[in-house]
């Protein structure tokens, strides 16, 4: 789904930047309790963790930190 959701966007990362987005979307996920899924939650923790990396963000734990805080307002 976030890779779907990457292409949409009409963005791409390189390898690196890509490793840190799927490392903090599977961490997001982790401390949300929730499962990799197609819905509305999901969504929109990958939406903002690719505006995060989108802004030049590349360490995992920070774009972790920015979509949890994002959610949380």
């Amino acid at each position: 789904m976030l890779h779907a959701m990457i292409s949409q966007e009409r963005t791409s990362f390189d390898p690196e930047a890509l490793s840190a987005v799927l490392t903090a979307y599977s961490a997001v996920l982790r401390e949300l309790g929730l499962s990799e899924g197609d819905d509305a939650g999901t969504r929109m923790i990958a939406k903002r963790l690719i505006e995060f990396a989108c802004q030049g963000e590349r360490d995992p734990e920070r774009l972790k930190t920015a979509t949890l805080e994002a959610l949380s307002s």
